[in-house]
């Protein structure tokens, strides 16, 4: 986690946690020095005492808000890189088999990586403060009277054990914590998602068990993680308790019987339960910081390679685009044989049409080629070589059944924030479509969520647009144009299937006979093989 850390900043905050943990030291410091004026009597230094405490205080206050805002500083450069690593090895890591991914992915971001930052990265700061307080406070105890500074700290063995024995259940109970509320956001989304329809059928009663049992869940899950660390505190806040007053005792006595001095009393005494009370805050920390055992495994799991995802150095093995080839390809799911023994071959600047039954396993096709479902059997090939996902996806661009749409502008949901040629972002919107409605003028324009403010048609221009704009040299096309109105889909089909060098695969069953006409080979997929038909 190290990493996430500015060097800086922390050394930073380490410096003024330090001094700031001098706070207590001088309190007990000027606390025994109280009665070490009364014992001897000395009116003379009161005035000079006043003015000490005064002007300490003030330092401290000052320095204490200082503190805050430096570790604020800390936080925000650690959330900054820590989230980005996240979103990145999410975005890297996309899987369609991975169950809610959407929904995990935003309640670890929200919710799991703030539990990180209240229980780990603050009380790490938090650490570096009380152990400046305990190594100091200890150094003047030890002056103050050796022997029964040691009779205090051997006290404390007891409740530092047990620490260590409630570690483990309460990282137990903060993981059921994050899965519950991994599965509340899940039944959230999917409810604000489809709150319309709901609403529509005024099936909010039908909806309203599942989600009360699953905030009931989650909530419960929380108080058990709440009540485990206070029950857990409870238990260590009296074991400090019972050992610390047991040496006040013998204190007491040695004072009594004149062996020690009644400011050298006041000071171990003081000191201990400084000491002590330090002593109790770490273990709260620790305590904090071992219930995000598991936040921090799945971060450090999911960010270890971050970035090296197929990496860029692989794409240059792959050079233009001249065929593809899926050989004998077999794909099951759950148990159900969707693609068997598959075939297919294609050169650069072939346009296919793959045809067949809604569930015949046409997208599931496309998921294949794009390496983003695994096969079950055969061989997939690309220059008559293996391929990796990022090779793929440097070759073709993909217009899919539901359009992925960003709440940003529309030239960043043309471009995705790269830098892209004004002439070809023009170009894209012309041959989408799209001229009369997208203009350069209102490519500022923002999106709204799910492009709500975009027909379904305009939506599916716009992916379309979005695929010619990075001038992939493959097109995959999920019935990309079914909802188009019939003119403008054969004007959009006109216009990509004569481009001479795009290499299309295009899977819709909706296609007139006068545009399959101009595709170069047209096949049925039927019970997981495809067979050529003729135009």
């Amino acid at each position: 986690m190290k990493k996430y850390m500015s060097p800086f900043w922390f050394s930073l905050a380490a410096i003024i946690a330090l001094v700031d943990g001098l706070e207590v030291p001088f309190n007990t410091a000027t606390y025994a020095y109280i009665f070490k004026l009364i014992t001897n009597r000395d009116r003379s230094d009161v005035g000079k005492y006043l003015i000490v405490v005064l002007i300490g205080f003030l330092f401290f206050s000052v320095f204490s808000y200082v503190q805050s805002v430096v570790v604020n500083k800390n936080i925000v450069h650690i959330n900054q890189h820590l989230k980005n690593e996240v979103i990145q090895a999410k975005v890297e890591r996309a899987d369609l088999n991975q169950e809610n991914f959407e929904a995990s992915g935003l309640s670890f971001l929200m919710n799991d990586l703030k539990l990180l930052e209240d229980n780990y990265w603050r009380n790490l700061f938090r650490l570096l403060g009380y152990a400046s307080t305990v190594i100091v406070t200890l150094g003047y105890a030890l002056l103050s009277n050796f022997k029964l500074t040691l009779i205090f700290l051997s006290f404390m063995v007891v409740p530092t054990l047990f620490q260590h024995l409630i570690g483990h259940n309460t990282t137990v109970k903060t993981a059921v914590w994050s899965k519950q509320n991994e599965q509340l956001s899940t039944r959230v989304k999917d409810l604000l998602h489809g709150a319309l329809t709901i609403r529509r059928y005024h099936a909010e009663t039908g909806y309203h068990d599942r989600l009360n049992a699953d905030i009931l869940s989650t909530e419960t899950a929380n108080a058990r993680l709440k009540n485990g660390i206070a029950l857990a505190n409870s238990i260590m806040v009296y074991l400090f308790y019972l050992f610390s007053e047991t040496p006040i005792a013998i204190g007491i006595f040695f004072t009594i019987t004149g062996v020690l001095t009644l400011p050298q009393f006041v000071a171990v005494q003081y000191s201990s339960n400084m000491i002590l009370n330090s002593a109790n805050q770490i273990m709260r920390c620790f305590n904090q910081i071992s219930s995000t055992k598991t936040i921090r495994q799945q971060v450090q799991s999911m960010t270890k390679s971050v970035g090296d995802c197929d990496g860029p150095k692989l794409l240059t093995k792959m050079g233009h685009f001249k065929s593809l080839l899926i050989a004998n390809v077999s794909f099951y799911r759950d148990s159900h044989e969707v693609l068997k023994d598959l075939h297919l071959s294609l050169k650069t600047g072939e346009k296919v049409l793959i045809q067949g039954a809604s569930g015949a396993g046409k997208s599931t096709l496309l998921r294949i080629i794009l390496k983003e479902l695994p096969i079950d059997g055969g061989r997939l090939m690309m220059n008559s070589d293996d391929y990796n996902s990022a090779q793929v996806n440097a070759v073709f661009s993909e217009v899919s059944q539901a359009p992925v749409v960003f709440d940003e502008t529309i030239l960043f949901n043309l471009t995705l924030g790269m830098e892209v040629p004004k002439e070809r972002v023009v170009n894209a919107i012309q041959q989408a479509g799209l001229a009369s409605i997208i203009t350069s003028k209102n490519w500022g324009e923002r999106l709204s969520e799910n492009g709500q403010n975009l027909s379904g048609g305009q939506l599916k221009r716009l992916e379309i647009a979005r695929a010619l704009a990075f001038k992939r040299e493959g097109l995959l096309i999920d019935e990309g144009t079914a909802s188009l109105d019939p003119a403008i889909a054969k004007q959009i089909h006109e216009t990509l299937l004569a481009i001479p060098n795009l290499t299309i695969i295009e899977v819709d069953h909706h296609i007139p006979d006068v545009i399959k006409a101009k595709f170069d080979h047209v096949y049925l997929l039927s019970e997981g093989h495809l067979i050529e038909t003729s135009h």
